[in-house]
């Protein structure tokens, strides 16, 4: 494997560069709130840069700790959008209270929770995942604050946003593996409730 440097105009090292900025950007954590500057550890919150960071350093944990444990637990899958992790094990092979365990040793400043399925139901990201018959089948979720409210079709809100949600959904039922008429007659209801045209 071959490295190569890679310097700007004036010779200097561009990496080192970058690391300087990012140091910068991350210690320039300051907020203001009533009457009162505060420096916050971490992040930025609503800063563009932020999300980045955070995935660079999920992966980096995801990297150097959890797949050296996935085998030794017998993890049978391991997804993760963000910071949501999905995983499937065998209960008679994975011990989770240690694989847990394991999680909350990675680093001191993340901090990690389980859900476990009930009546072979988990909800993950927005689907609800059934376990039956050794099959898995999903149903769109909605917690139970969820609302129908979308941007109203007789607002004054260009088309493309008004119909945004509408779309989001539609590709959602077309995307999933789920019952797709329950769905589209729920689209419908919500679209109905925001004076969408039938």
């Amino acid at each position: 494997m071959k490295t190569t440097l890679i310097h700007n105009h004036n010779g200097e090292n561009i990496i080192d560069e970058i690391l300087a900025l990012v140091k910068a950007t991350i210690n320039q954590n300051y907020f203001y709130y009533n009457n009162q500057y505060f420096k916050k550890e971490g992040l930025a919150m609503g800063a563009p840069t932020s999300a980045l960071f955070s995935e660079f350093f999920l992966r980096c944990n995801q990297h150097t700790h959890v797949f050296n444990f996935l085998n030794p637990h017998n993890i049978k899958g391991y997804l993760r959008y963000v910071d949501d992790i999905l995983i499937t094990y065998n209960k008679s092979e994975t011990d989770v209270n240690l694989l847990l365990k394991n999680f909350k040793n990675i680093h001191p400043k993340l901090t990690f929770t389980s859900e476990l399925e009930i009546d072979n139901k988990l909800n993950f990201l927005d689907i609800t995942i059934h376990k039956q018959n050794n099959s898995l089948q999903a149903t769109i979720y909605r917690k139970p604050t969820t609302t129908d409210c979308i941007i109203p079709y007789n607002s004054n809100h260009p088309n493309e946003q008004k119909q945004a949600a509408i779309k989001y959904f539609v590709n959602r039922v077309n995307d999933y593996p789920i019952e797709k008429a329950k769905e589209i007659n729920a689209i419908q209801h919500i679209a109905h409730n925001n004076s969408f045209p039938k």
